[in-house]
């Protein structure tokens, strides 16, 4: 089956018997009515002059586990459109068969003018998935046929008729019994019960007049639930509430702790900062503006440095600071602050010298020192009175 329809095509495999030869087949695609298809071979045999296999029987077989899947969501698609378009006026825009294992989505607007807003407030979604799952325990067959488009039969029975401007003749339609007939190129199930089940995921607006549904069908919908049970009992281990129905109030709780514990901690950065702020001022004076600190083992953020930085030149203004912070496996970062005339002349300089590399612009420059063992560290950290001599010294006059 070539792409066409909202459906992705087939994938499979094409064997020559004459010359032992296989292909997976890639793609596949309508060129002017003929159905053409991308292949390739690993097979080290394959000849040179393709030409040669020109003409020759081949046995084709199909991804039938593709096949299937596609099958399954785009017969569920036509089912959902017809009762949505039957029961709430929702009339399909367009959809997506995706072709992994993710949810598929079908486009709704309004038949009718309309608040399409309304129209989704009383959850008619939910009610379109119940009635789609009532068809599939039902059974409801589904035949393919082909209509002369100008007999009765098509004009008076079939519901989606978007043909080309001057179409005739035999066109393809999908019956599928007492839910929908209506055109349709692509392939599907013979019984609705080969969908298992249909499980409609969510709707969101995709503009003013567009609601986007999306949803899983016949194997996806397995999938779906195996994956969701596994999600659930990871998140049950972690949050240590084993019960679903207990696991959003404890997620909640613990997210509303995590907002407190994130002020208060945000609260003592600003009071330590203050802190340390006087206290490494103190040193610009008598280190002719030149502030250097080892903030300990714990690798602090950029912003942990620029909040402490900012505070040493507010109260000490004309400073250059240099901070530096971790060690061992996960390395030490500095960072530097200033006059952007010292932070260019000195930054380099420093980096170089504790054998790191760093880049910043506007007076900022942050890099890092890769990591290495003890003694590693304690050379490094043992350098700071030459990074301070060397920063005073590249100063410019």
């Amino acid at each position: 089956f070539p792409m066409g329809g909202g459906q992705p095509c087939d994938h499979g495999t094409l064997l020559i018997p004459s010359h032992s030869l296989s292909f997976q087949v890639l793609d596949s695609s309508n060129v002017d009515g003929v159905c053409v298809l991308t292949a390739y071979s690993q097979d080290p045999e394959v000849p040179a002059d393709a030409a040669s296999l020109a003409g020759q029987p081949c046995k084709m077989g199909v991804d039938f586990d593709r096949r299937m899947d596609h099958m399954q969501q785009h017969t569920g698609q036509h089912v959902i459109s017809a009762i949505a378009l039957d029961k709430f006026k929702l009339d399909t825009h367009s959809w997506s068969l995706t072709t992994t294992e993710e949810p598929c989505t079908v486009d709704f607007k309004l038949a009718d003018e309309g608040d399409l807003d309304a129209a989704l407030s009383g959850d008619p979604f939910k009610d379109v998935e119940k009635s789609t799952n009532d068809h599939i325990f039902a059974g409801r067959s589904v035949v393919p046929s082909w209509l002369d488009v100008e007999g009765n039969e098509y004009k008076e029975t079939v519901r989606s008729r978007l043909l080309p401007a001057g179409f005739s003749g035999l066109i393809r339609v999908l019956d599928i019994d007492q839910v929908d007939k209506s055109t349709c190129c692509g392939t599907h199930v013979s019984t609705l019960s080969h969908l298992t089940a249909v499980k409609v995921l969510k709707i969101v607006k995709v503009g003013k007049n567009l609601a986007r549904m999306s949803f899983v069908s016949g194997g996806r919908t397995m999938d779906f639930v195996t994956k969701s049970l596994l999600h659930q009992n990871g998140i049950a281990g972690i949050v240590n509430t084993p019960h679903l129905e207990d696991q959003v109030a404890r997620i909640q709780t613990l997210s509303n702790e995590k907002t407190l514990n994130e002020k208060k901690i945000k609260t003592l950065w600003e009071q330590l900062t203050a802190l340390k702020a006087a206290a490494l001022s103190s040193r610009a004076d008598a280190n002719d503006g030149m502030v250097v600190d080892d903030l300990g083992a714990d690798v602090v953020d950029k912003e942990v440095y620029k909040n402490l930085a900012n505070a040493v030149i507010e109260k000490s203004p004309g400073c250059t600071v240099f901070l530096i912070s971790g060690g061992l496996a996960a390395g030490t970062t500095f960072y530097m602050q200033g006059e952007p005339s010292v932070v260019d002349a000195a930054g380099k300089e420093v980096a170089g010298l504790l054998g790191g590399r760093g880049g910043g612009k506007g007076g900022n420059m942050m890099g890092k020192i890769p990591p290495g063992d003890v003694k590693h560290d304690a050379t490094v950290r043992s350098m700071l009175g030459e990074v301070e001599d060397l920063m005073k010294k590249l100063k410019p006059c």
